[in-house]
């Protein structure tokens, strides 16, 4: 009878560590899943990161083109480089003159920038449509 009562209680010892076995299996297959699922978030995050990066990288190269073209257009205009009146002779020098050459240059700037934003609203437009996770 002692037999008995020991291999019973043995029994039940092992019983009862074949559930803590199978809840630790489970538990253990529930935190693989769970790690699985933040290393999938994680590499979309980086993806993500990588997408916004590349794209304020084409967004400053482009602006930095759109600032060159601006220097390019103000120094086209005479009297920004050579002063004032420098390049105008005696009878252009009139404030009428300086209006318009002035007028001219800032409208030109204005070309530009606007363009080098229509570019930009458009290429955010298309990141847009390009289906970014979120």
């Amino acid at each position: 009878a002692l037999i008995a009562q020991a291999l019973a209680a043995g029994r039940r010892a092992v019983d009862g560590l074949d559930r803590e076995i199978l809840a630790a299996e489970a538990a253990s297959a529930r935190a693989d899943a769970a790690l699985e699922e933040l290393l999938r978030q994680l590499d979309a995050r980086i993806a993500d990161a990588r997408q916004a990066h590349d794209a304020l990288v084409a967004e400053n190269l482009a602006l930095a083109r759109a600032l060159g073209g601006v220097a390019a257009a103000v120094k086209g205009y005479r009297w920004i480089p050579a002063g004032e009146w420098g390049p105008f002779p005696a009878g252009k020098r009139t404030a009428r003159t300086l209006r318009r050459e002035a007028s001219e240059c800032f409208a030109e700037v204005l070309r530009i920038v606007d363009e080098a934003l229509r570019a930009s609203a458009a290429r955010l437009d298309a990141e847009a449509q390009g289906g970014r996770r979120g």
